[in-house]
């Protein structure tokens, strides 16, 4: 079908859906926009048609459902595969914790009081139950002594007559005392910290990484709270060995999880990079366009917008199938546009009228698909628009196939040269070319 044909037969879709929408009667739309388009892309009877049609959306059927049936059973054997690897690597890493543990289980013990037995990702650090307890006593003792020191360096200055003198013999006692003060403090701090430690301990497992989110949620804490925790943990010495993402989100507690880390980040910065190479060629590329190109490309991504936009609220798994399959059309009609945009010229007239009538088909059917009560006219109306989508996606095959008309003439045309050159030349049988 030629481009002026295929124009003229788009108006009188266009006219044919907007009387039917006007009319809210979409019961003879689809036989209307099959009289118009199929006839003139098929040569032949229409019984001959109807009966070759039927075949073909039959051998479809097949074809797709042989289709769905092998990428299910792929996906299922990719799922017990992936499952079996999880599990032997779940297996391999409990017998090596129970190496371990028969291994460090005395030592453990005894350090951990008994509760922790064995180390794991998070437990790498030998810290007591008590840590920061004697600290707490030793400084207490020094304020103590230190008080009494000076308390009896002052009471030795007054009963000399000499105050100076007892503050200065009362100075030693005060750096005691200063001295106590701060290991109190810095006891009662590690304290703390080694009630978080061992509480979010608790929560993390044997797991090699833990999400601050899922923290915060376990030990019923807000995760502002448990991200300040996580990062004194670290700072002190208690995590030395963990490591926050650059987000702050993920607390990753071994080499191994961290060195992983570190190559998806880069795998991730350098598929950005890509991208945006990638982008600025396209940017240059775009801006070699014609007015004329540029205004059909942007066209053309507000229409596919507004097709993604209008499959989201279509729950039917047949017109999401039409929709989806009208898309990749679409894409492909544009894609050859920017290949050539020579094809533009005659691709802008055929958009005044297709895409506007898609586009009305498709606020149709969305308004009556919403409708809270399904009754036989909805019921008739969403049948029909969805039998004359197909109608609409033969229409667009047939104009994604006309843009190829011109490079297929070129391409025999270069082929024909050649054999002919070839037979010139001796090189190829003379009478094989006739």
């Amino acid at each position: 079908m030629d481009i002026d044909k295929m124009i003229n037969v788009s108006m009188d879709m266009m006219d044919a859906v907007t009387d039917a929408v006007n009319r809210g009667d979409f019961s003879d739309l689809n036989e209307t926009l099959q009289r118009m388009i199929r006839p003139s892309a098929y040569q032949g009877s229409w019984e001959e048609y109807t009966e070759a049609e039927r075949r073909r959306e039959q051998e479809m059927r097949q074809r797709q459902a042989a289709m769905r049936a092998q990428q299910a059973r792929r996906a299922e054997e990719a799922r017990r595969q992936a499952q079996a690897q999880q599990q032997a690597r779940y297996e391999q890493y409990r017998q090596q914790q129970a190496q371990q543990q028969a291994q460090q289980a005395p030592a453990m013990g005894r350090q951990f009081g008994g509760a922790y037995p064995y180390r794991t990702p998070y437990f790498q650090q030998d810290v007591g139950r008590y840590n920061g307890l004697p600290r707490v006593i030793i400084g207490a003792a020094l304020v103590a002594f230190s008080a009494f020191g000076a308390m009896f360096g002052l009471g030795v200055g007054l009963l000399d007559h000499s105050v100076l003198e007892g503050i200065i013999s009362s100075v030693p006692s005060l750096l005691f005392l200063i001295a106590g003060i701060f290991l109190i403090l810095n006891g009662n701090k590690r304290r703390k910290l080694t009630k978080k430690y061992l509480e979010y301990g608790k929560v993390a497992g044997d797991a090699t990484y833990i999400t601050l989110a899922s923290l915060a949620k376990l030990t019923r804490k807000n995760i502002d709270l448990v991200k300040e925790d996580v990062k004194n943990l670290i700072k002190s010495g208690f995590l030395a060995h963990a490591k926050l993402d650059d987000e702050e989100t993920t607390l990753m507690l071994t080499p191994k999880v961290y060195e992983q880390y570190l190559m998806s980040q880069k795998g991730r910065l350098q598929a950005e990079a890509e991208a945006e190479m990638q982008k600025e060629k396209e940017d240059a590329r775009y801006a070699s366009y014609s007015p004329e190109v540029r205004e059909i490309l942007s066209e053309g991504e507000r229409y596919l917008k507004m097709l993604r936009e209008s499959n989201d609220k279509i729950p039917g798994e047949e017109m999401t199938g039409k929709l989806s399959k009208q898309e990749d059309i679409v894409n492909k009609i544009f894609d050859q546009v920017k290949k050539d945009p020579a094809a533009a010229r005659d691709l802008r007239k055929f958009m005044n009228y297709y895409l506007p009538t898609t586009e009305k088909l498709l606020k149709a059917y969305i308004d009556v698909d919403q409708q809270p009560i399904t009754g036989d006219n909805i019921r008739n109306t969403k049948q029909e628009i969805e039998k004359a989508m197909d109608t609409v996606n033969e229409a667009f095959e047939n104009l994604l196939d006309s843009l190829f008309q011109d490079s297929s003439m070129d391409v025999m045309s270069d082929i024909s040269v050649m054999n002919t050159m070839m037979a010139q030349d001796g090189l190829t049988d003379k009478d094989k070319m006739k």
